[in-house]
């Protein structure tokens, strides 16, 4: 997060209000605060999913005890399903903040007053379809939070081309498996 840190101070910016999205950005969010003088404050914000958190229950359940490599294989081609079923629906259908969220960052004073050089900064460890940042992204916007004013920050983008991109990210195409992920618990690598 340091490295991203610094290519955010390098453009001049401070996180006005950091916007963890829960639970994988929390770490992150705290670990990007921590490199800043005056952050702001951190809010964590959750999401549900009203169609695929069964899904990727029952794939971890069947996934859990295969090869790494085959787990994220199957776990890429969910996510590309998911994808084109989101592209199909809308994504205001599948994902949106609890009901007291969109409230909540209308109440944080550091949101009403984000300014393009003190940005309210989304982070998230992994941006796969982009569904759920580009809907706290709008709801955002919603709230009155002008775009130039809003930053995302992830460590990976897994897939090229999701709904929304980070403004900052440390890898790109690539799957990685962090150590509060429900899917690196017990998980072991067979060759």
């Amino acid at each position: 997060m340091r490295l991203l840190a610094d290519a955010f101070q390098a453009r001049g910016l401070q996180p006005g209000c950091t916007i963890a999205v829960m639970n994988g950005g929390l770490l992150p969010a705290r670990a990007f605060q921590a490199h800043f003088t005056r952050p702001g404050p951190l809010m964590k914000i959750h999401l549900r999913r009203k169609t695929t958190g069964p899904v990727k229950a029952t794939l971890a359940q069947l996934t859990h005890r295969l090869p790494l490599r085959l787990s994220d294989w199957i776990m890429l081609q969910e996510m590309r399903l998911r994808r084109v079923a989101h592209t199909c629906c809308g994504a205001d259908r599948t994902i949106s903040p609890h009901p007291h969220a969109v409230a909540r960052l209308r109440d944080q004073p550091a949101v009403r007053s984000a300014q393009p050089d003190r940005p309210v900064v989304i982070v998230d460890d992994a941006i796969d379809t982009g569904i759920t940042a580009a809907r706290l992204h709008r709801s955002l916007l919603e709230v009155g939070v002008e775009p130039e004013s809003i930053r995302i920050v992830c460590l990976t983008h897994t897939f090229p081309h999701p709904a929304i991109r980070a403004d900052f990210f440390a890898c790109q195409g690539v799957v990685l498996r962090f150590p509060w992920s429900a899917r690196a618990a017990g998980s072991i690598d067979t060759p």
